[in-house]
């Protein structure tokens, strides 16, 4: 009785210690942390006395927290021709802010920092709380300063200079980016380059799942920069060279450049990006790929999630794969005679033939918009899209020989004309074909089980009914015998058998197809053959059984190439890999893994789960244990059957 009353007192004061451990815990994390601090033009530090200055050096002594909020700084630097190191040490965010903010300083290095937990890292541009008292405004743009061999890791999704930035340049000029590790939240984060930066080195810098926006290389040299282990490539009047199984590509100014093997693990926004080049050739890559003012371009035989061109011409778009959630082939004016054929563009990875439209008004599977003109759009393969085609205030393009499928709207044409379309098959749409403009030609077209073969109205100011421009003359056959479009609700006879209906098929209010045609007409193209299969995975290693190290090598085959691999230990979320790898640092306990992999058509696929033992090299292996108990039960069996042979021949 008395072993027992010990035994609760002891359980008590154990639990009494926890509950106080608890508090205390508690009441450290709510700390409000460090107030705002200021590296004052005149050399005073305000704010904390972790930072000790030794002349024009300022040093970091301890680690800092920052309670800044969104769109707000936790350290300004008003100072200029200073060194701030960070000595290693942390400055900790909440989640929002910018850690280091340096509007228009001058010849300042930063160096040493851990930043973490900032929605912006270190930030040349605007925060809503820079002091008033400060002389920020009207000074010359930033130059000269140096960001040197820091840790950087923000959150948040990329919004302007608010958020997934780890530095963020605007207004700043031969500013020196060297031996950096930076990380963001969003893989479309990264690094920033404005419109006014310019002369940026960028050297040995490493870039996890994030990368950078450059619109306009600026004289950047960039060397030695890796993304996710692989090399980041930012080039300025190159030509001739063979670049492949590079992380992200930027060029600028050059020509005669094959990029190949482009692979990526996570969608870090623009994964290649060609400005004012030429003669390039695109070819097994993966993720977003823009032009820029970029003509003779060829992007071929690519798995891909975008294509935009932006004021690009003479180039050729063919036979890719591209599945997204947004716009496949997204070309803006002026743009013209591009030529863009024979690709597969989905808006998922549902091939169903039923009716499954994409939702988004924005999402469509290819959009000319804003005067592209001359434009060959033929023999694609479009499923599953809001708007399978859609040409808005772009003109005389020839549409032609596609296969449409399953889309709110087959072909959109908005404030468009004299476009021509004829031999496509449009089937299961809830639109085949809607009309704001005039002068397009329609014929030769299979419109097949459309909800609503065709709508046509006028161009309206805004959202008003004021009427801006009338859609006329719209035609819906090529005169006789040539005859006009198959639809698939026509009711009509062919009594003098010429294939062409004896009476008209109405279109749509005061429109007609003369001729309508009897059967379907025969496309140049067939519609594919898509993959749904998902791939095979077999794990090598681990296996069913114990290991007595900590560090377990993760090996693996596939059936086929892959856009995406992960593995789940122990029911957690997946991990993003390459390829083979090794789990490190497991503890001895019992673990299960699973390893998931997508296609490159959307398909996923996963393998059987694998149950293993991690295990100090004293303890006795159970699976080798089992064994033994089972050969011993077997021995005992032998044994038993032995001395009841011999208790019978003894009693006889």
């Amino acid at each position: 009785m008395k072993t027992k009353k010990t035994l609760a007192l002891i359980l008590l004061a154990i639990l009494s210690l926890a509950l106080l451990l608890t508090l205390e815990k508690g009441k450290a994390q709510s700390s409000n942390g460090d107030s705002t601090i200021r590296i004052r033009s005149d050399g005073i530090v305000e704010g904390t006395d972790k930072i000790q200055r030794n002349g024009n050096v300022y040093t970091l002594t301890g680690n800092l927290n920052s309670q800044a909020n969104s769109d707000e700084a936790f350290i300004f630097l008003e100072r200029d021709n200073i060194i701030l190191d960070g000595a290693g040490y942390t400055v900790q965010g909440k989640g929002y802010g910018t850690a280091i903010y340096m509007l228009r300083r001058q010849s300042v290095t930063i160096k040493n920092f851990n930043i973490i937990g900032f929605e912006t890292g270190i930030n040349f541009w605007t925060v809503r709380n820079w002091p008033s008292d400060s002389k920020f405004w009207g000074l010359p743009p930033a130059s000269n300063n140096k960001l040197l061999d820091n840790n950087i890791t923000v959150e948040g999704t990329v919004n302007g200079a608010e958020a997934g930035w780890a530095i963020y340049l605007q207004e700043a000029i031969r500013t020196s980016i060297s031996g950096n590790t930076l990380i963001s939240q969003d893989p479309k984060g990264g690094i920033f380059f404005g419109f006014t930066t310019a002369e940026t080195s960028l050297v040995n810098n490493t870039f996890v799942t994030c990368g950078l926006f450059i619109r306009d290389s600026n004289q950047t040299n960039a060397i030695g920069n890796t993304v996710d282990g692989k090399p980041l490539i930012l080039l300025d009047g190159a030509s001739n060279q063979v670049i492949n199984d590079a992380g992200l590509v930027y060029l600028f100014n050059s020509e005669n450049i094959v990029l190949k093997d482009i692979q990526i693990l996570v969608d870090y926004g623009k994964t290649i990006q060609l400005v004012g080049s030429k003669n390039i050739k695109v070819t097994n890559c993966e993720g977003y790929v823009v032009l820029i003012n970029s003509d003779h371009i060829t992007i071929n035989d690519n798995y891909l999630r975008t294509i935009e061109l932006l004021e690009s011409n003479y180039n050729e778009i063919a036979q890719n794969t591209i599945i997204t959630d947004g716009v496949c082939i997204n070309i803006f004016g002026p743009s013209n005679h591009n030529n863009i054929y024979e690709n597969i563009l989905l808006y998922n990875a549902d091939f169903e033939t039923t009716t499954t439209f994409g939702n988004s008004g924005e999402q469509a599977g290819i959009n000319l918009a804003l005067d592209c003109q001359y434009n060959d759009i033929h023999g694609n393969n479009i499923l599953n899209h809001s708007n399978a085609i859609e040409c808005s205030t772009s003109s005389s393009n020839n549409i032609y020989s596609n296969n449409i499928m399953n889309s709110n709207s087959g072909i959109t044409l908005s404030a468009s004309n004299q476009n021509t379309i004829f031999q496509n098959d449009i089937e299961k749409c809830g639109y085949a074909v809607k009309i704001v403009g005039s002068d397009n030609a329609f014929y030769h077209n299979n419109f097949v089980e459309n909800e609503h073969q065709v709508s046509i109205s006028h161009q309206t100011l805004f959202t008003s009914n004021i009427i801006v421009a009338y859609s006329t003359n719209n035609t819906f056959d090529s005169g006789y015998p040539s005859g006009g479009n198959y639809w698939s609700d026509y009711n009509g006879d062919d009594a003098d058998g010429d294939g062409l209906g004896d009476t008209p098929y109405a279109v749509y209010e005061n429109h007609t197809d003369r001729y309508p045609l009897m059967t379907p007409v025969v496309l140049d193209t067939t519609p594919p053959v898509l993959d749904t299969m998902s791939p095979s995975i077999s794990i090598i290693s681990p296996e069913n059984k114990s290991y007595i190290s900590s560090d377990v090598n993760l090996t693996f085959t596939l059936s086929e190439k892959t856009s995406w691999i992960g593995y789940s230990l122990d029911g957690q979320h997946n991990v993003t890999i390459t390829g083979n790898t090794t789990l490190n640092g497991l503890s001895y306990d019992s673990h299960n893994l699973t390893i998931y992999a997508r296609d490159r058509t959307g398909n996923t696929g996963a393998s059987e789960t694998i149950t293993f033992l991690i295990t100090e090299e004293t303890e006795p292996d159970p699976f080798a244990t089992a064994l033994v108990v089972a050969a011993s039960t077997g021995t005992v069996a032998i044994v038993g059957l032995g001395v009841l042979v011999y208790f019978k021949k003894h009693k006889h």
